[in-house]
């Protein structure tokens, strides 16, 4: 058996927990004690029953800042609360924090990165539902701020109230509308 690596890799779980904030620093000699009288096997079950162990294998527990970087290696942004519960349920399971950044870049469940903005294709009517369709490309943060700004864009170009405008459509980045009979 290798002591000193099984020493190390407790360590690395120990030390992560404290890091999550799962572990307070101050119950540390607290448990060391507790950890240190427990009987051999009675240690290793309670390592299994709290996902240190994995196939008899000590695993580090899971690191937040390890998690995002896997995260942003497969997508721009870091991940939302729920990515976060996501992973450490998936890294509980047994995967590793590749496969976890990648599932957590598939659902969608990242957050933007500062400064980026996205483009949008809006299409505008007369709210009669009558007259031209009024058509823009607006780049921005949001669906919400890409409607605003096509609306007022939509008002001030045909001279009318907001108001007098409904949202047909929108789609989300670069759009190339190669013919247009409506």
């Amino acid at each position: 058996m290798d002591t000193l690596g099984l020493e190390q890799s407790l360590r690395s779980y120990i030390e992560g927990r404290v890091e999550s904030g799962d572990i307070a620093a101050e119950d540390l000699g607290r448990l060391m004690a507790r950890y240190g009288l427990m009987a051999p096997q009675a240690f290793v079950d309670e390592m299994v029953e709290r996902g240190a162990v994995i196939d008899g294998a000590l695993r580090a527990a899971f690191c937040p800042v390890q998690f995002a970087e896997f995260v942003a290696s497969h997508a721009h942004g870091d991940p939302t609360p729920e990515g976060y519960k996501l992973g450490m349920e998936l890294y509980a399971a047994g995967d590793d924090y590749d496969v976890i950044g990648a599932e957590v870049a598939t659902r969608g469940l990242t957050t933007k990165p500062e400064g980026t903005t996205e483009r949008f294709l809006v299409f505008v009517q007369n709210a009669s539902g009558r007259g031209a369709t009024f058509v823009t490309s607006i780049a921005c943060d949001t669906e919400e701020e890409a409607e605003q700004a096509a609306m007022r864009e939509c008002a001030e170009e045909w001279g009318c109230a907001i108001e007098e405008l409904t949202l047909l459509g929108m789609l989300r980045g670069d759009a190339d509308v190669a013919t247009w009979n409506g």
